[in-house]
């Protein structure tokens, strides 16, 4: 999927209403409409529809997202496996993790254009990051005290997931066993060789210099290992006032140490408020009042906390590398401008790799 203009729409929406009904065998006199992209929380491959149709006489009706993959152009990522971040969901579904009903997953392309998957849509509201939610919208028309409860029912969320044993529930399969023999260092083989992929014969110093850190500061100590969800942020999460009621982008899901998407659910935070100078929602848990309630809920101890939250920063700065660039080839973004190496990841990350020179 592309812009999404009306003649896309309306191939896209035959095509799902086809493919819908040769899945929902009872379904008769099905329609798709009301297809639309969401205002926030989403990226451009997901799009918002109303299913309607007849059951054994009954009117039925579904709210549904299709999450949309990608065939042609510039990608931010090598790869984007829809197979696998449904499978990821499919197997969490089985679980008490806030994970939206699935409707199907389909490989072929030529039904709608490209890859996609169907969930359930959860009503609720998602904290907007453009602009981000520390400058406008309505998180920031909260108490202090309904923001804290917001912020705390995210960690209670994704702390479900570190809980998870892992082998018994069947995430073998995010073992990466060829970047490494444990999972931080398949992590760091994942994103050198990202690094390698995305800066086409241009150098990063700044990153450069904190993956040698990475490298070299390994923690020696045996990690715990549990499922991550690998892109923990408020603005992946779908809340019912203050309390988080659904989990969603699963493309970052990997095994590790489950401080790691604690740091992660942090470095975002900061990078939306500090990194772009503006003052951070009152009432969100500081730093320490973040890992202390995630330990409390979870039940787990906070290890290497630290050498995480640094790769955190790392990792975004890498992800907006190519993010910019991407939009410098497309011509979304001014091919002279260096927001590609400076912005909110590597200004955070700036001032972390200073402390440790």
């Amino acid at each position: 999927m592309t812009e999404g203009n009306t003649g896309e729409l309306e191939s896209i929406r035959k095509g799902l209403t086809g493919w819908l009904e040769t899945q929902w065998k009872d379904a008769a006199e099905l329609e798709v409409s009301g297809l639309k992209k969401p205002e926030v929380g989403a990226s451009s491959e997901t799009l918002f529809f109303d299913v309607t149709w007849k059951e054994k006489g009954t009117q039925q009706t579904k709210a549904l997202v299709a999450r949309i993959g990608t065939t042609s152009g510039p990608q931010v990522f090598q790869v984007y496996d829809l197979a696998k971040q449904y499978k990821i969901m499919d197997t969490l579904g089985k679980t008490d993790v806030l994970v939206p009903q699935l409707y199907g997953h389909e490989d072929d392309p030529g039904i709608i254009g490209a890859p996609f998957y169907l969930m359930g849509r959860i009503e609720g509201r998602v904290p907007m990051e453009s602009p981000p939610y520390h400058m406008e919208g309505w998180l920031g028309e909260c108490t202090p005290e309904e923001r804290s409860q917001l912020w705390k029912s995210g960690i209670e969320a994704f702390s479900k997931i570190h809980k998870l044993d892992w082998k018994a529930q069947g995430f073998e399969f995010l073992d990466r066993p060829e970047r490494g023999e444990n999972p931080l260092d398949q992590e760091l083989h994942f994103y050198q060789e990202y690094y390698d992929w995305t800066r086409e014969g241009r150098t990063h110093a700044l990153c450069e210099e904190a993956m040698a850190w990475l490298q070299a500061n390994k923690p020696q100590n045996q990690e715990p290992v549990s499922v991550l969800w690998g892109d923990t942020k408020i603005g992946n999460m779908i809340f019912q006032g203050t309390n988080c009621a659904g989990l969603f982008d699963w493309e970052l899901a990997h095994l590790g140490n489950p401080i790691d998407d604690v740091a992660w659910y942090m470095m975002l935070d900061r990078c939306l408020s500090e990194g772009i100078g503006v003052p951070r929602l009152s009432g969100l848990l500081s730093r320490d009042e973040t890992v202390a309630y995630w330990e409390t809920v979870s039940g787990m101890k906070a290890v290497n906390f630290e050498y995480y939250e640094f790769l955190a920063y790392y990792r975004f700065s890498v992800i907006m590398y190519r993010i910019i660039s991407v939009r410098k080839e497309t011509g979304e973004w001014p091919a002279d401008d260096t927001y590609d190496v400076w912005n909110l990841a590597t200004n955070i990350l700036e001032k972390e790799m200073a402390l440790r020179r």
